[in-house]
């Protein structure tokens, strides 16, 4: 049988936020077609890097890689879900985004401009204009900070039981819970639920 004490041994404490400076590698490549531009894309990151900006460390070909940027990939306790679905990849990966240089005299047409452990952040960014969104493989020691921060924070909802109430409210409550509800108020039409200048829902005077 397993071993009650050690099952129930609480877990390590770990800071509310905790943070690892991380340099991210881009690979610059000429066009696919003639006709198109240079590509652009984070390939890597390199785990408590040094500051940088833009240093080439490689070629192959025509291809150059280079050390864009260092940022601070940073882990808090509210987003442990999100680093969770990271790690549950296939490849477990990082995010990093590249946005056009503010500064158009730039050496460099692009910037880094996030660095994120979360799978929910990524999606956030893909949601925005202009920027180039890339996951890049999880390097094993940050993958094994990042799984020992999201088991000593992540908890599991809780069942609560409920108090029992009066029949009306459960009924009014369990209809506000049914599907068929959600769908009702899906497919009203698109002047229901507004409400009118006289203050009516149906936007009509009475």
């Amino acid at each position: 049988m397993p071993d009650r004490e050690a099952a129930a041994a609480p877990r390590p404490i770990r800071a509310k936020e905790e943070s690892l400076d991380v340099g991210i590698i881009v690979r610059r490549s000429p066009p696919a077609m003639k006709w198109a531009g240079e590509e652009w894309r984070p390939i890597a990151v390199i785990p408590s890097a040094p500051e940088a900006e833009w240093v080439e460390i490689g070629r192959e070909g025509e291809s150059i890689d280079y050390h864009a940027a260092t940022l601070p990939l940073t882990l808090h306790r509210a987003e442990v879900s999100g680093y969770a679905a990271s790690l549950d990849m296939a490849e477990p990966s990082l995010f990093v985004g590249l946005a056009p240089a503010e500064d158009t005299a730039a050496a460099m047409p692009w910037e880094v401009v996030f660095v994120s452990a979360s799978a929910h952040d990524a999606q956030d960014y893909l949601d925005g204009e202009d920027v180039i969104v890339e996951p890049v493989p999880m390097p094993p020691s940050i993958a094994e900070w990042i799984a020992d921060f999201v088991a000593a924070h992540y908890r599991e909802e809780r069942f609560r039981k409920r108090k029992r109430k009066g029949l009306e409210e459960e009924g009014r409550e369990a209809w506000i819970g049914d599907v068929r509800a959600s769908a009702r108020k899906v497919f009203l039409a698109p002047s229901a639920g507004r409400r009118g200048p006289q203050g009516n829902d149906d936007g009509e005077d009475r």
